[in-house]
């Protein structure tokens, strides 16, 4: 979402400036409507409402019918989606939680955070916060509970596996920056280094400057960039971003809008220090937005193979404004395309487009087709072409050069890690066992992650705790073990090392990375 302040608040006659009169003429009647319904209800309903509540429903709803993207957000909301933007958390005191058969463990401590400096550890029982019981709670309303509000003091109780009694914490509740860069280490026995963008907040920039550069000095010569799940973020950051690795002047993204205010070439502008940096980016089915930008821009300019799913689609550009008591909307105010001119806005079904086949090889349609048979068979596609002369599909999103389904899990492995019966165990594990682990491993998760024996006793163990929950089936587990217990270490390095090591202990069963190393260019530039 692209946040620019235009004003404080909303004035109707300003809204009337350069609207057709017979439009200002229907927003007229219509905000005369509503002030007579809010009066209607406030007057003559036989109970008392709230008329606030009421009427941010009523926006909620206007904003719905216009598209999915525009969205009416309360003073608290709107506050969080900013501070997100700047790379910070949500309120609260530096942890992450989730709730298990009704209790409430802690799953993360941030480094440095009041948590941390109070001893909070990962695997602590959380029974009250403020004295409020939280055991038996949601983990959404737990965490709303423990965050709280700004600078004020939080008090728990906590049980803690490998102590006797309860432990009482105060601490203090803050925001605390979080980067924008998930993981990040070097493919082992390669010079090929991986970075996951998580978001692209105002922190993202220079934040992979400065982790580029760390492998760099572990001997990085190529990068994957990994934009899976990436939901976007902040527009112009991604720009920035784009602009490291292309020459400078490049056209990175188009606007165009109803309002010519709003319509703008977007070019980098910062200093291209990665530009002959061979790249890999992969993307699936949850990139988007921000994220799209970047990929595409990539792709056009033949600057990195993009390998994965069809991206999802959205090309459409968000604005704020913020009304007089702190609340605000945004609304969809532009499209943009990538430097080849595709549009990245998903195609709907009622859309179509003829494939252009005129001057096309018998071997680039026939791997059009077969691309086009994996989206479902249709042909109404558009093609342009890279600055190499690369055929490129405009089917709304970024279509990957190279088409690779994400691993097909069975229903079976998919409920374990979506209902988190394998990280409910693995966390139960790591608090019995984190100082024979800590002791053996110390802080090298390399180590771990290659070392260390899920044994025929702990398999059994974990058999044995999902026995209450009755999910099970012998084929699908045989199908998946593999995957299973490398995810089980992986969750397991989580907890003792954090994101790096969780990553870093996938990577064996990732396809899509396994892909990407396969087939990783060894030029700055792919030729046609």
């Amino acid at each position: 979402m692209k946040i620019i302040f235009l004003f404080t608040f909303l004035n109707l006659a300003l809204f009337s400036q350069g609207i057709d009169s017979s439009r200002a003429k229907i927003i007229n009647s219509q905000v005369l409507k509503f002030q007579n319904l809010l009066q209607t209800i406030e007057t003559q309903f036989v109970d008392t409402v709230d008329l606030q509540k009421a009427s941010e429903a009523a926006f909620r709803t206007l904003l719905s019918e216009v598209d999915n993207q525009s969205y009416y957000f309360t003073e608290e909301e709107y506050k969080n989606i900013v501070r997100q933007q700047k790379g910070e958390s949500t309120y609260g005191i530096g942890i992450e939680i989730k709730t298990f058969q009704d209790t409430v463990y802690v799953t993360k401590v941030l480094k440095n955070s009041s948590a941390d400096s109070n001893d909070i550890q990962i695997g602590d029982i959380i029974l009250f916060a403020d004295d409020e019981k939280v055991s038996g709670t949601a983990s959404s309303k737990a965490a709303n509970i423990i965050n709280g509000k700004k600078d004020t003091k939080l008090s728990l109780i906590i049980k803690r596996n490998t102590e006797v009694g309860l432990i009482e914490v105060t601490a203090n509740r803050g925001v605390y920056p979080i980067s924008s860069i998930e993981s990040n280490f070097m493919i082992p026995n390669s010079n090929i280094g991986y970075l996951k963008i998580s978001t692209f907040t105002q922190s993202t920039y220079d934040d992979i400057i400065k982790t580029i550069n760390k492998l760099k000095d572990n001997g990085l010569e190529r990068l994957i960039i990994d934009l899976r799940n990436n939901p976007g973020g902040l527009f112009e950051e991604a720009v920035r971003v784009a602009g490291l690795f292309l020459d400078s002047n490049s056209l990175i993204t188009n606007l165009t809008a109803k309002n010519k205010a709003f319509e703008k070439e977007y070019r980098s502008n910062v200093k291209p220090i990665f530009r002959n940096l061979p790249l890999s980016i992969i993307i699936n089915k949850e990139t988007a937005s921000a994220a799209e930008i970047l990929a595409g821009s990539m792709q056009d300019y033949d600057r990195g193979l993009v390998l994965g799913e069809k991206s999802f689609g959205k090309g459409t550009v968000q604005n704020a404004w913020v009304f007089g008591d702190s609340s605000a909307f945004r609304m969809t105010i532009s499209k943009y395309t990538t430097p080849s001119g595709r549009p990245v806005e998903k195609i709907t079904k009622n859309e179509k487009v003829n494939i252009d086949t005129q001057f096309m090889s018998e071997e680039i349609k026939n791997s059009i087709e077969k691309s086009m048979a994996l989206l479902g068979g249709s042909k109404n596609v558009k093609i342009f072409k890279s600055n190499a002369g690369r055929i490129i599909l405009a089917t709304g999103g970024i279509f990957p050069d190279k088409l690779i389904e994400e691993d097909t899990l069975t229903l079976l492995t998919r409920v374990y890690i979506e209902r988190d019966y394998i990280t409910e165990f693995a966390l139960k594990y790591f608090t019995t066992n984190k100082n024979k682990l800590k002791e053996k491993y110390k802080d090298n998760y390399i180590d771990f992650i290659q070392n260390f024996q899920i044994s025929n006793e702990m398999i059994n163990e974990f058999a044995v705790s999902l026995d209450k929950y009755k999910v099970f089936n012998k084929e699908m587990y045989e199908k998946d073990k593999i995957y299973i217990l490398n995810y089980l270490k992986a969750k397991l390095a989580y907890f003792i090392w954090g994101q790096n090591a969780y990553s870093y202990a996938l990577i064996n069963i990732d396809k899509l990375v396994i892909e990407s190393v396969r087939n990783m260019p060894q030029k700055s530039f792919i030729e046609e």
